[in-house]
């Protein structure tokens, strides 16, 4: 349910340790987006630490695709932001040390990573906890043409969630669209947009497995109120 709809699959990765699958762009040497299932029983339990060990994904070594280093984000003025929380995925060291692969990660200013998306990441756990379960969808909007920090890793503009919950016997859905910004409002629900119109930004095609009519009445809703 929380995969992008893929006509191609060359770029797609799986990681089973860490349970969550992303999209590679090894142009900007980062995931284009990173899906994953959360669940209540994951933010409920916790069984590790952060790892805080950042190092390049082996699977995109493997293949031999072009890879960030940690050495690229020193004196950069960006944070090294997580797609995936490091807190969504720790039942196990080793889930957690999945996190931490540079290919789920992206330049992101302080005033961004320490702020407004560190609310939503906590907002999500918080929706998670209420409703069971919800898919997320997460990455940078890789327009061409970005910034490079060294070693030639992009630095979106903005990045973007959408997130799928299932509210008793309905579906809703939400998205949003946050500056790359160093001044950014700290409220999550500043940054409400429709999932339709993160479709229009990135071009992904998002829950494509829920029926047609269902897909295109939820995603075209911007309900603020129910996500604050």
């Amino acid at each position: 349910m929380e995969l992008p709809r893929m006509d191609d699959s060359t770029f797609f990765l799986e990681d089973s340790d860490g349970h969550y699958a992303l999209w590679y762009d090894t142009m900007y040497r980062q995931a284009a987006w990173v899906a994953y299932l959360l669940t209540k029983k994951e933010v409920e339990y916790k069984g590790a630490e952060r790892t805080n060990r950042f190092v390049p994904d082996p699977k995109v070594q493997d293949r031999g695709w072009p890879t960030a280093l940690t050495s690229d984000y020193a004196h950069s003025g960006y944070d090294r932001g997580h797609l995936l929380p490091s807190a969504d995925r720790d039942d196990s060291r080793r889930e957690n040390s999945t996190t931490f692969y540079l290919s789920n990660i992206a330049p992101q200013r302080p005033a961004l990573n320490r702020g407004v998306w560190k609310s939503l990441e906590e907002q999500v756990r918080r929706w998670a906890a209420a409703y069971d379960s919800v898919y997320v969808v997460t990455g940078g909007v890789l327009d061409p043409g970005l910034d490079r920090i060294e070693g030639g890793v992009g630095v979106p503009d903005h990045f973007f969630k959408v997130v799928l919950m299932r509210y008793g016997t309905e579906y809703r859905c939400v998205g949003f669209l946050v500056p790359n910004s160093t001044s950014l409002s700290r409220e999550y629900a500043d940054y409400v947009v429709s999932v339709d119109e993160v479709e229009n930004r990135t071009g992904y095609d998002f829950f494509s497995l829920l029926p047609d009519s269902l897909e295109e009445r939820i995603e075209s809703r911007v309900k603020r109120g129910f996500f604050k």
